[in-house]
Formats: C-alpha cells, sequence, structure tokens
C-alpha cells in the first residue's frame, strides 16, 4: 500500500471536519453577534445575518421537498465518494470531496434542523452566502480542474 493511499481517508476526514467546523462556528458567531450590518471593503462586501428557507441564492423550493432533496444530494455525492474514489489516493480529490461534504452537511443540517440557512456574507453585486457556500463552490470548481487535468494527461 502506497503511503498516498494510506494517507487518504485522513485527509478527507480532516478537510471535512475543519471544513464543518468553519462553516457552523461562523454560522453560529453571526446569528449570536450580527445584529447590525457590518460593511468592509469599501462597501463591496457587508456582513448581514440572513436567513434562508429556499434553496441555493434563495430560489423558492422549501419544506418537505427541499430537505428530501438535501438528504438525497449529500447522500448521492457521499455515495460516489466512498463507492469510487476514497482509496485511489488521490490527496486533492479527498480534500476536495472532504470539503464539499463540509459545505453540504452543514447547510444540510442547518436545514433540516431549523427549516432556514443561516446566511451573512452580502456581496454588493451578488447574493447573500455563507462559508459553505464558499466551500461547495470552490471545492466543485476543484473536482471539475482536476478531472479535467486528469482527460487532458490520459490523453497523451
Amino acid at each position: 500500500m502506497n503511503s498516498s493511499a494510506f494517507n487518504s481517508p485522513a485527509v478527507f476526514v480532516s478537510t471535512f471536519s475543519v471544513g464543518l467546523f468553519a462553516d457552523l462556528s461562523t454560522k453560529f458567531a453571526a446569528r449570536s453577534f450580527l445584529s447590525e450590518d457590518i460593511p468592509f471593503l469599501g462597501g463591496w462586501i457587508t456582513l448581514r445575518h440572513a436567513e434562508n428557507p429556499g434553496i441555493a441564492f434563495w430560489a423558492p423550493l422549501t419544506g418537505l421537498p427541499l430537505k428530501i432533496v438535501t438528504v438525497a444530494l449529500i447522500a448521492l455525492v457521499g455515495y460516489y465518494y466512498f463507492r469510487h474514489e476514497l482509496l485511489r489516493g488521490k490527496l486533492a480529490v479527498d480534500a476536495a470531496y472532504g470539503a464539499f461534504l463540509a459545505g453540504a452537511v452543514g447547510n444540510g443540517y442547518e436545514r433540516l434542523a431549523h427549516g432556514k440557512v443561516t446566511d451573512f456574507i452580502d456581496g454588493k453585486y451578488f447574493a447573500i452566502f455563507n462559508v459553505a457556500d464558499i466551500i461547495i463552490t470552490l471545492s466543485a470548481a476543484a473536482l471539475v480542474a482536476i478531472h479535467l487535468s486528469h482527460e487532458r494527461n490520459r490523453k497523451r
């Protein structure tokens, strides 16, 4: 067994744990301490507490259908990772899936437990979002880049 394959689960668990902690702790801080807006970067970004009862970008899917979709998507991504990627020894893939699932679980937990997700980073010309949204977006982009790189190298 090579050292990369041996470390893959540790990389996944570490990335997942750090991502989930960062997400849930910042949401807790926003709910607990963010009572008035805090603009910074010249007003381009404002810390503002908001609660999103819908899905991404405040789309109007709510209630039980949203909870079912949330659980199904987390389960699907988790199943794929554990079934097809875990022991391949690709640390970047393990880190990206760990981060992706951390963001998904963080938002999913809030949606299931509270019926809404705490958002608090308001871009002046963009939707309001949270750390989980950043983690999901960056890790999904990393997975696409890794896949494209792998495909390019495979064709050589």
